[in-house]
């Protein structure tokens, strides 16, 4: 029976898994237009240039962020492009990026739970049923026993 309800439980755990940890595969895109492209270290004008990207550049789009792409060239290098320049490949959806990227720094665990409410609310209410499964069953099974041991005659 406990193991019964062991892969009961992982089979729950696997069906409800977080399903916000599965982002946006990073798509395809090229430079577009006759000009080169300013690749820079975060989204704005205002910000440095990292390099310079050529007509017909391949480039890994991996976020949205206002006017800017985060994009990764085909050598490694990491920075923003301003959509006007960016071309996609059809069907491509991107996806915002964190703000880990932006800053470089770790969120904290309220930003990270910041709306999940419905999925807290989810994963309190199985807990409180294992819970009183748990409960229930123990219970009955110690009153069981204790019963069993009483009314056994003992010479």
């Amino acid at each position: 029976m406990r193991w019964f309800l062991l892969s009961l439980f992982f089979l729950l755990l696997s069906l409800f898994a977080e399903r916000s940890c599965v982002d946006a595969a990073p798509r395809k895109a090229t430079i577009q237009g006759t000009r080169e492209a300013n690749l820079r270290v975060g989204p704005g004008t205002d910000q440095g240039i990292r390099g310079i990207l050529k007509e017909n550049e391949p480039l890994t789009v991996e976020g949205e962020q206002g006017e800017w792409y985060l994009v990764e060239t085909t050598t490694g290098l990491k920075g923003y492009v301003n959509k006007n320049f960016v071309k996609l490949e059809p069907g491509s959806v991107i996806a915002k990026p964190d703000e880990r990227v932006a800053t470089g720094k770790a969120p904290s665990l309220i930003e990270l739970l910041e709306g999940r409410e419905g999925d807290m609310m989810l994963w309190a209410g199985i807990a409180i049923v294992f819970f009183l499964i748990g409960w229930i069953f123990g219970g009955h099974y110690y009153l069981r026993r204790d019963r069993a041991r009483r009314t056994r005659l003992r010479f």
